[in-house]
């Protein structure tokens, strides 16, 4: 069901929004036709880089370091995710999508809600990261 969604292209700088948002990220384990979808909530609430800065400089960043540094940065770094850990697994198909943006605000007052608008957004479902049956 969420792969006919738009992906974020998260290699591609110039195509991802600066706005304020919330997106989910997707890892599909596809290990002998017998996969887990896993799937993680997420917020880019920086106000001066927005998604474009958490997708290409935080997820992209992490992602390319492949799976077995992944594995051995998961011990120590806050950086690196659980989400990480799975979106790098070999045999697996991941992305990131896009749930909900808030254009920046030029008042601070308005700033501060489009942030929590997408923080809200993130936590309006089941929880950081979710093991999806079914899916």
């Amino acid at each position: 069901m969420l792969d006919h969604f738009p992906r974020l292209e998260i290699d591609r700088f110039e195509s991802l929004s600066s706005s304020v948002s919330s997106y989910i990220g997707v890892a599909h384990e596809l290990r002998n036709g017998h996969g887990q979808t896993w799937v993680y909530e997420g917020s880019a609430t920086n106000v001066s880089g927005g998604e474009a800065w958490r997708m290409f400089r935080g997820h992209r960043v992490e992602l390319k370091r492949g799976h077995d540094e992944i594995m051995r940065r998961r011990q120590w770094s806050t950086q690196t995710l659980f989400i990480h850990e799975k979106m790098s697994t070999p045999d697996t198909d991941s992305f990131f999508l896009s749930t909900a943006r808030y254009p920046h605000q030029s008042s601070i007052a308005l700033g501060l809600k489009a942030r929590l608008l997408a923080i809200l957004s993130e936590n309006s479902h089941r929880g950081d990261f979710t093991k999806v049956v079914g899916l």
